[in-house]
């Protein structure tokens, strides 16, 4: 109810229209109306939508035709776009103070992250299709969008993120992912006093991680170079070395992550614990999950042929795959870059034990 006495409201009223002469008589399609109606999730045809939307007003179970679809496409035309920002943030403000939002170790969770979209335009009466980037910051506790901003389809996560920064309060967690750590940009969270958390397990990218990764530590405190003086000056940081806490975390499936936070209480905040493994015969052994890993269930910082900090095998190139298909029960061909040494499969060809050709349907053959 609170919510719609924001809708109702003359502030709401100022702030929506884009003209004044807008919405000022008391039509069928008022400001109000307009609004619910592109917040309800429009999936269907818009005049079907519409004929549901006012027979739920009228709280009738057949729908209504009230407005036409040409009518409303006319109204909302006249609304910023900008207003739906306002509404979300009074909905954020309704919903702190009503319900309980979940708190990790007292702070707020608040994840970053941005992703292409496809949007459909219309110009002097040309509908086409665009490309755009979306960013949001997601609050997962609720479930809601405490910030979501369209750009442009070349703009860069950082700076789409320091455009939404002032949403955010000092009792909040930041969650990046590794597309975001950068000098300056860790320069800027330190600076407004502001704590995160962003995975920088990268190859590529700061050189106190690689060598943290290689060190085997499980946290360790490190200093970052200062931001470049037009960084600092662009990003209004300071041009000053920054210290974080590297942490280093190891997935069940033995992936090591490395995480770069604020939170240097180890006691408060301490790293999170190794997977446990028992030793079983052979010299391997078994995770805690039931899982079979190798013998070096320790992971080395690098490993030839295969990501930093990763012990998974490097994954086969799609150019060398091959794909097979059964012709007959007699005759299996295969397609796109055959083995050398299997050019030709007789009814007599054994493998294992098992037949292949001489069975159907036909198991695939080992390979050469």
């Amino acid at each position: 109810m609170k919510l719609s006495k924001y809708l109702f409201s003359k502030e709401f009223l100022e702030v929506a229209r884009l003209d004044p002469k807008y919405f000022t008589r008391q039509r069928t399609l008022t400001l109000p109306t307009v609004v619910s109606f592109l917040l309800s999730g429009v999936q269907a045809a818009v005049q079907s939508e519409l004929d549901q939307f006012f027979a739920n007003l009228h709280n009738r179970a057949n729908s209504v035709r009230e407005v036409t679809a040409q009518a409303f496409s006319q109204a909302r035309y006249k609304i910023s776009a900008l207003v739906f920002g306002e509404v979300n943030q009074e909905l954020i403000r309704l919903a702190e103070e009503h319900l309980p939002i979940p708190r990790w170790k007292g702070l707020r969770l608040v994840a970053a992250d941005g992703s292409d979209v496809r949007l459909t335009v219309m110009k002097e009466g040309i509908r086409s299709i665009v490309k755009g980037m979306a960013f949001g910051l997601y609050l997962p506790g609720i479930e809601l969008f405490l910030d979501f901003r369209l750009h442009e389809p070349l703009c860069d996560e950082r700076q789409m993120f320091f455009e939404a920064i002032d949403r955010l309060r000092p009792d909040d967690l930041l969650l990046m992912d590794r597309g975001f750590p950068c000098r300056w940009l860790v320069s800027v969270l330190t600076a407004r006093q502001l704590h995160f958390c962003i995975r920088c397990d990268l190859s590529r990218g700061f050189k106190v991680v690689r060598e943290f990764l290689m060190s085997g530590q499980s946290q360790q405190v490190v200093v970052l170079r200062a931001p470049s003086a037009r960084d600092a000056e662009d990003y209004e940081c300071p041009a000053t070395p920054t210290t974080v806490r590297l942490v280093r975390v190891v997935t069940p499936n033995g992936r090591v992550h490395v995480v770069m936070t604020s939170l240097f209480d180890p006691v408060a905040f301490p790293p999170p614990r190794s997977p446990t493994c028992t030793t079983v015969g052979g010299g391997s052994r078994r995770h805690s999950n039931g899982s079979s890993i190798g013998s070096n269930w320790s992971i080395p910082p690098a490993c030839p042929g295969t990501r930093r900090g990763r012990t998974s095998a490097p994954r086969r190139s799609s150019t060398t795959s091959t794909r097979w298909r059964p012709m007959s029960p007699r005759t299996l061909i295969w397609t796109r870059n055959p083995p050398t040494k299997l050019t030709a499969l007789s009814r007599s060809t054994k493998s294992s034990g098992n037949s292949v050709a001489g069975s159907w349907p036909p198991r695939r053959p080992p390979a050469a």
